[in-house]
């Protein structure tokens, strides 16, 4: 799925949450959101992918 994808399917949700994050963390991800090649407008863009993927990644090894 590419970001504008991800940014489309966010902006479809009405609710949000907020999620508190270590500031080593926090730190790291606004690292690679300043690695303008990625494509990564923002630190919530990067959040929602990476967690979006995470749980493909957990679903897919609990149908095995």
């Amino acid at each position: 799925m590419s970001n504008s994808q991800v940014r489309h399917l966010a902006k479809r949700s009405a609710t949000w949450k907020t999620v508190q994050l270590p500031e080593d963390l926090l730190n790291k991800v606004d690292g690679i959101v300043k690695i303008k090649e990625l494509g990564y407008a923002s630190r919530g863009e990067f959040v929602r992918e990476a967690v979006r993927l995470r749980v493909e990644q957990i679903e897919e090894k609990s149908k095995k």
